[in-house]
């Protein structure tokens, strides 16, 4: 999934915004700009128009339209998303429902624990899906729980078990731990605990050995939140557009760029990743993966902007990092 080109009229910050001319070969779409510049509205609108699509309501007048006395319709009809060889329709289709996956801003998870194990949803159809970006998710426990699950119904599909104990847990865990050991080197995920009493994620980190979720330092866990929700959820999401507002959140500086690379590693053939970033640490590693991979990294800048006005932007083919956050 690609996206070729967007039209947002009236809604949020947006007067009449047309980003153009997005390359098919684009992997990893940089948005950058100052606060209130209108990165996360894009988001918003690529949420609304994902919510009409899956056949979910949730139109605020007072928070998706530019002058509440707009009607949903109008706001629908101004929102435009074209893709590269996609066309959605409103019928609330698989299709439809893996177009994009979206995180917000609000997602902190301090601590949690399991004590059941619980039937697991279709990733397509999570209630936790957003209805706007001002939500706060929760979506470690959430993907715990689904790991879980999986492996559950590995041991007892009402077959005999053809994998092992560990073939299991290598397939459910093995990314991720692999991905975390990338990031932090001496944090190793260990296992889940026991989910019907007191279950949540353990690690090793140095020499201690079954450590606790909680006691994770504020930027572990929000470097462990995205990779596990992003490799659980990219066997489901398999044709999308990911979008990840302000991936840097709570990380060193050194951590937001290795992260970043461990996303783009990870992205499936296909998909589309769109980070909104104030990040210089983020900036500089997509400019080196866009030196590595020519034409799979965009830019589009969204400083010096009249949003009050008609605005079309189109990517920065050679960004000056510098200068996009000067």
């Amino acid at each position: 999934m690609k996206i070729k080109s967007i039209s947002l009229k009236q809604f949020k910050r947006f007067k009449n915004l047309t980003i153009a001319d997005i390359p098919e070969t684009a992997k990893l779409v940089v948005l950058t700009g100052p606060n209130g510049s209108g990165k996360s509205s894009l988001f918003e609108g690529f949420n609304f128009w994902s919510r009409h699509k899956r056949s979910q309501g949730g139109f605020d007048s007072a928070y998706h339209a530019r002058d509440t006395t707009d009607s949903e319709h109008s706001i629908r009809e101004g929102l435009k998303i074209e893709f590269y060889d996609f066309t959605a329709n409103n019928n609330g289709s698989e299709e439809n429902k893996r177009v994009f996956y979206i995180r917000s801003a609000y997602r902190h998870e301090a601590d949690f624990t399991s004590s059941a194990i619980r039937d697991i949803q279709d990733a397509l159809d999570s209630t936790n899906s957003l209805n706007t970006l001002m939500q706060q998710e929760q979506r470690v426990s959430e993907n715990y729980n689904r790991i879980v699950g999986e492996a559950v119904r590995e041991l007892f599909n009402g077959q005999e078990p053809t994998k092992t104990k560990q073939e299991i847990r290598d397939r459910l865990i093995g990314q991720i731990r692999s991905s975390m050991n990338a990031l932090f080197g001496n944090l190793i995920l260990s296992g889940t605990g026991n989910p019907t009493n007191g279950g949540t994620f353990r690690f090793d980190k140095g020499t201690a050995s079954d450590f606790h979720f909680k006691n994770l330092s504020g930027g572990e866990k929000a470097a462990f939140d995205l990779l596990l929700d992003f490799i659980v959820k990219k066997e489901s999401f398999n044709n999308t557009v990911f979008c990840i507002d302000e991936p840097e959140l709570h990380m060193h500086t050194k951590l937001q760029g290795k992260l970043l690379e461990q996303l783009f590693a990870l992205l499936p053939d296909g998909c589309q990743l769109w980070i909104s970033t104030h990040s210089i640490g983020m900036a500089r590693k997509a400019a080196e993966l866009n030196q590595t991979n020519p034409g799979q990294v965009a830019f589009i800048d969204f400083h010096e902007q009249n949003f009050d006005q008609d605005v079309t932007l189109t990517h920065i083919v050679d960004p000056i990092v510098q200068t996009i956050f000067s």
